[in-house]
């Protein structure tokens, strides 16, 4: 899931006056901004600046700022290029802006990740293991399939709370609350993936969190698979987002999304991890197409190549993922030139650009032609 994660009135208002993409080609800048009565100074880089000078703005944190010109009291820019928190400083800054807890936040720094947690070690200690395998594996599968991927010049934040309670509280004054009984997110504003111990989830039997040999225990149950397949999910938006392979509030539709993460996604409770390789079939997914298919195969995939809604209507939203991991799966196993000069070509375009459902349709057709064929070749391949 990747939730909306600006207020729409805000956002509307700062597209309407969309200028010019800057990308911070000259250094640092610093600016001053007044907020609801609160002077707070930030340090980093515009990423965009509107025509009435408003703007769009990266911090040394990684968390986006929409500024608005009337905000704006101070600004300066100096010589030094971009460089982001280093993942000590950056917990210990986290952890003052989280909610107060019973149990103390820790930081758990290893190879570019920053996991704050005030659950136990254990499961911390596996997070970033599945988190540490997935980085290297999504790097050389993208490698070997001709795009090279940056190392986040941020470090890459990972909130872990104790319970279930706590995460929706957190949830609900970052983002307004999350859809229905979600595991965890990827917050695209402040870059966060924030999730609570999931074996203290209730829908895993006798979970109440603590060491290794339970969560592996834990990790032997069925239920375990949609636990591990979130947290791979989540982390997969993050990784994609901070590597260039695709742009924070970019005109990257949901289809592309959704099912880029639900191809790396996919679980194997054999693994001692819980998640060991790329590119299976996500048999959820799979069940779910062949069950929408069996009702009405005349809708398939024109709707989401054009537009996202299918993705905010929750009568409609399990039939929306099913169809983006059918293409993706598609069109990254039998067109997968294809696929990396389309995801290449929209990297490339700037934030916060808006893209008509024509524009958007022309542009897949552009890369793998007519959509018709394509509904048709993948239809076949996926069920096969």
């Amino acid at each position: 899931m990747l939730p909306d994660s600006l207020p729409p009135a805000r956002l509307f208002s700062f597209l309407l006056t969309i200028f010019v993409f800057c990308a911070s080609l000259v250094g640092m800048d610093k600016v001053v901004i007044l907020r609801d009565g609160v002077s707070t100074e930030l340090e980093g880089e515009i990423v965009v600046e509107a025509q009435d000078g408003g703007l769009m703005f990266r911090g040394t944190d990684g968390r986006i700022w929409m500024i608005q010109p009337k905000e704006i009291k101070t600004r300066l820019t100096n010589d030094s290029p971009f460089a982001g928190l280093s993942t000590k400083d950056i917990g210990q800054q986290l952890i003052s802006r989280l909610p107060k807890s019973s149990t103390p936040y820790r930081v758990m720094q290893t190879n570019g990740y920053s996991i704050v947690y005030n659950t136990t070690p254990a499961f911390a200690n596996w997070v970033k293991g599945v988190y540490l395998r997935l980085n290297v594996g999504f790097r050389n599968f993208w490698k070997n399939n001709g795009i090279e991927i940056n190392k986040p010049d941020v470090p890459l934040c990972v909130v872990i709370f104790r319970t279930k309670e706590e995460f929706d509280a957190y949830s609900i004054s970052t983002l307004g609350g999350v859809q229905g009984n979600a595991l965890a997110y990827y917050n695209m504003q402040t870059n966060q993936v924030v999730m609570y111990d999931l074996t203290n989830s209730s829908s895993i039997r006798g979970g109440t969190g603590g060491s290794t040999s339970k969560i592996n225990a834990l990790l032997q149950q069925p239920q375990a698979a949609n636990m591990v397949a979130t947290i791979v999910h989540e982390a997969v938006h993050q990784i994609s987002f901070n590597s260039g392979l695709q742009t924070r509030f970019g005109p990257c539709p949901f289809w592309l999304n959704e099912g880029l993460a639900m191809f790396f996604e996919v679980p194997d409770l054999r693994s001692r991890r819980g998640w060991n390789g790329i590119g299976k079939v996500n048999q959820v997914r799979l069940v779910q197409l062949k069950k929408m298919l069996a009702a009405d195969t005349t809708g398939f995939f024109d709707a989401v190549i054009g537009s996202d809604d299918r993705f905010r209507k929750p009568d409609e939203i399990l039939d929306a993922y099913a169809e983006a991991w059918a293409l993706n799966y598609y069109l990254i196993k039998r067109k997968p030139k294809q696929f990396v000069a389309y995801l290449k070509e929209l990297s490339n375009l700037p934030p916060l650009t808006e893209v008509e459902e024509t524009e958007r349709v022309t542009f897949f057709e552009k890369h793998f032609g007519p959509l018709g064929q394509v509904k048709k070749e993948c239809f076949n391949f996926v069920l096969k």
